[in-house]
């Protein structure tokens, strides 16, 4: 590919981001595909294109852009983490699982890669897995000291498989002074 050639994809990808920015959605793929059509191999370009589709919730015709994506960079962990979220919106469970997987493998600090593959493993019923994911998310969000939701579902899981729920009093008071106690049985939790 010539370096003319080169610049004018990157040209046209920075135009789409400009229209992605701005919510001109149509406009945004056009640039994306135009880009494409210039540099058939180019990454970004499959990448944000299947992210106006995504943010369209087009999740179907998102998951084309994103396996091409990676199939050309396969290092790029949120291309795994939006084609798995788009198979979770269409209800495709045990697609997502590996794209989760992939994500966290190349990126393992990430809170909300977590607690979407433990929503999957609650899903599927595989509450331990679930349970694992959840508290991760947990730990993860401490880190950054904020607050996750995360924690009411490890709560919901350990009661699906018959397990006292250990959090801790900080937990226990997040969760309280949400109101969460009635809807999930919180107060019954044991703290830690």
């Amino acid at each position: 590919m010539s370096e003319e050639n080169r610049k004018k994809a990157k040209g046209l990808l920075d135009k789409g981001h400009t229209a992605y920015n701005e919510e001109n959605y149509q406009k945004a793929i056009g640039f994306y595909t135009e880009a494409i059509a210039i540099n058939p191999n180019y990454d970004d370009a499959f990448y944000w294109r299947a992210n106006v589709h995504y943010a369209l919730k087009n999740y179907r015709e998102a998951l084309p852009d994103y396996s091409r994506a990676i199939e050309l960079n396969p290092n790029n962990e949120q291309a795994y983490y939006y084609r798995a979220l788009s198979n979770y919106y269409l209800e495709a469970y045990p697609e997502t699982l590996p794209d989760f997987d992939k994500a966290i493998e190349l990126n393992p600090d990430v809170a909300s890669m977590y607690n979407w593959r433990g929503e999957v493993n609650y899903r599927q019923k595989q509450y331990e897995e679930a349970i694992f994911d959840y508290s991760k998310s947990i730990e993860l969000n401490k880190m950054m000291d904020t607050p996750s939701m995360a924690g009411p579902i490890v709560i919901i899981c350990l009661r699906s498989i018959k397990k006292p729920a250990l959090i801790t009093p900080k937990q226990l008071n997040f969760y309280l002074s949400r109101g969460l106690n009635t809807s999930i049985g919180v107060a019954s939790a044991i703290t830690i």
